[in-house]
């Protein structure tokens, strides 16, 4: 069966994607990639570094890959799917059959710092962008845990500058209107970096993808059927 391996967003864990199989049925596996130092991998450290991160995903989920599979990521995530593809290849000499980015953009110059922000101004940073909500950054437990990780994650998309090639493989883009985090301006300049590209507009912020899980499948779905057909 098709795999479809997910990566998260800064800050999140596999765990947003705990859905999608449900959603997609029996058209792919959802194979959502828990990052170290998060949800039941918290024990473990950190890793801001992007390329030492990605080469770590690529061990773990080497022994799951075929040559029918497909990555998805949002935001970060869509900056650890670029890097994984052009890793796959360079190992394995193959490509995903999609590459799926949402909320991304390859040029996150405009971002603040946000690893260098104290409490406070990280609190107020993710209520100002809807990042989370007021119950839980007031709460000191989800902050002492949570904190770190944004900022780590942060520190890792702040400090991403992209040196690869065109990807081989159709880039499926998603992005809103109304994120004011990646403007789906930037998103768009992924038609760069790929010989086919094709773009879905959500609603929403820039964390629609909590939401609007069955969307994204049904998108991809139909992205798979027609690749399928097209084979």
């Amino acid at each position: 069966m098709h795999r479809i391996f997910c990566l998260p967003y800064a800050g999140a864990g596999a765990s947003i994607y705990a859905m999608w199989q449900k959603y997609m049925g029996d058209q792919a596996e959802i194979v959502p990639v828990q990052l170290p130092g998060r949800e039941m991998r918290i024990g473990e450290e950190l890793i801001s570094d992007c390329d030492t991160l990605v080469q770590t995903i690529y061990q773990e989920i080497e022994p799951k890959l075929t040559e029918d599979f497909s990555i998805f990521g949002h935001s970060m995530g869509g900056i650890l799917a670029f890097e994984l593809a052009h890793l796959i290849h360079k190992e394995k000499g193959i490509w995903p059959k999609t590459l799926f980015m949402s909320a991304t953009t390859l040029d996150p110059e405009h971002m603040p710092r946000v690893e260098k922000m104290d409490d406070e101004t990280l609190r107020d940073y993710l209520l100002a962008t809807q990042g989370a909500v007021r119950e839980l950054v007031d709460n000191s437990e989800f902050r002492r845990v949570y904190f770190p990780i944004i900022k780590n994650d942060y520190h890792l998309v702040e400090d991403y500058y992209c040196h690869k090639g065109n990807i081989g493989c159709p880039i499926y883009a998603f992005a809103s209107k109304d994120d004011t985090l990646i403007p789906y301006t930037k998103t768009e300049k992924l038609e760069h970096y790929t010989d086919e590209f094709h773009m879905t507009y959500m609603s929403g912020n820039h964390f629609y993808v909590r939401n609007l899980g069955r969307q994204i499948t049904g998108v991809m779905t139909e992205t798979l059927a027609a690749v399928r057909a097209g084979a």
